[in-house]
């Protein structure tokens, strides 16, 4: 069949074929190599796997030479890899909405026509620099070019000539007008979208670093302005009391319904206690995440929250910091109990009496003090729970041992103005 007979045979009203079918897939495989290295560019080379590797010691190992070089960074230290992922990706999505191109409309395949052709121009800019200057070849990227080569060739063939490329007389314009803006619209809110994609890796790959550096995690904290937390004299305090060996006060806005929150207990008794325990004052703070008594949240996260925070203020009352500890605990573990309100066993279990206890909860007696710590916590700003505070400096990694011990056994870090002490109650059942 000549090009005349092809050309008069009637396009698919749907505007795909076995040609439309191989630029997607090459589209996509272009996407994903692009994609594959840009994650090498944001991870310095560690995300390479087997599969990379290997196509690299086939291209003779030139992979790392050339994607350390400047010609693979864009300015603003962008990946040139990244450039091909936009590029690669809107036009998948080109093709997989509008399909194969006719004379009639033709005019809406003229910025992809463009597109293609500089890509090209591109590509064969990029793989002389690799065989002239750098005198390194990287196999996927060259693999990546020559798929771009082949688009622009199925691109080229596909472009409607002349009239014998219009089809029989009736055939209808493609693609219709508002497609044509949809299309194009989407592929530029696709762009927008790996942008952001980008924005936000490089963002979290630079946290990462900042929080894996100890000496600098501890630098930003000590230079943190510390904030006065107002204690009150019957807080819940655990540790040295005024006048002892206390060095550092700990605060620690927390959630008995908050499972962060039950892991930084245990973390804190299994990894700062043993080492720092001696030299830490730690004093509890409510920061229910229940609307019930947290009525500036725009929905609860935790229905029972408030009921637990009751509980432990009750307990307080009638024990002290000891027995709030015991229920700080019980609270945490008995997850059950709290769902189903068993007040009053977990009071008997903390050594209390246990309908004491249930009946402080069910008057919520302690709703005032509960929100006082609320308010406390909108005043700093909390931004959630657990949140700890050290000598009123917040803490913005706990889950690193090795950065309690860098901040607790530095001497400016116990020069800085900590919160106001609790002194000891009076009584155990101190101020309510």
């Amino acid at each position: 069949m000549d090009e005349r007979q092809e050309n008069a045979r009637p396009r698919p009203a749907s505007g795909w074929d076995k040609r439309v079918f191989a630029l997607v897939v090459l589209a996509v495989l272009g996407a994903w190599i692009s994609l594959t290295l840009t994650g090498y560019h944001l991870s310095e080379g560690q995300s390479s796997s087997g599969v990379f590797k290997a196509v690299c010691e086939m291209s003779g190992g030139g992979c790392n030479q050339v994607l350390q070089s400047p010609w693979s960074m864009l300015p603003r230290r962008i990946p040139t890899a990244f450039a091909g992922l936009v590029y690669f990706s809107a036009l998948a999505l080109w093709y997989l909405l509008i399909g194969l191109p006719r004379r009639s409309g033709r005019g809406w395949y003229a910025p992809v026509f463009v597109l293609h052709l500089l890509g090209a121009l591109i590509s064969l800019l990029l793989i002389g620099v690799m065989a002239f200057q750098m005198k390194a070849l990287c196999g996927w990227c060259v693999l990546v070019h020559l798929i771009n080569f082949a688009m622009f060739a199925l691109a080229w063939k596909l472009w409607p000539r002349g009239t014998r490329s219009a089809g029989p007389a009736d055939q209808p314009s493609w693609p219709p007008a508002r497609l044509g803006v949809v299309s194009l619209l989407l592929m530029v809110g696709l762009g927008i979208y790996w942008n952001q994609w980008l924005v936000n890796k490089y963002i979290l790959e630079e946290a990462g670093h900042i929080s894996g550096d100890t000496d600098l995690m501890r630098y930003i904290h000590l230079r943190a302005e510390p904030v006065d937390i107002p204690l009150r004299p019957d807080d819940p305090v655990k540790g040295p009391i005024k006048g002892t060996t206390a060095k550092h006060t700990v605060v620690i806005f927390s959630d008995f319904q908050c499972p962060s929150c039950g892991l930084l207990t245990e973390f804190f008794e299994k990894e700062v206690v043993p080492l720092h325990g001696v030299d830490l004052r730690v004093v509890f703070k409510h920061f229910p995440l229940d609307k019930e008594c947290n009525r500036k949240l725009p929905s609860s996260m935790h229905d029972h929250a408030c009921e637990a925070a009751y509980a432990a203020e009750a307990a307080r009352e009638l024990g002290g910091s000891e027995a709030f500890w015991k229920m700080h605990d019980l609270l945490f573990e008995k997850k059950e109990d709290v769902a189903d309100g068993r007040w009053a066993e977990l009071g008997t279990a903390a050594g209390l009496d246990g309908a004491a206890v249930a009946e402080r909860v069910a008057q919520k007696k302690h709703r005032d003090r509960v929100e006082t710590d609320v308010d406390l916590g909108f005043t700093l700003k909390l931004t959630g729970t657990p949140s700890v505070y050290i000598d009123g400096r917040p803490l913005e990694n706990w889950t690193k041992p090795e950065l309690w011990t860098a901040i607790l056994t530095t001497p400016d870090s116990s020069a800085a103005p900590a919160a106001q002490a609790p002194a000891p109650a009076a009584t155990p059942a101190a101020a309510q």
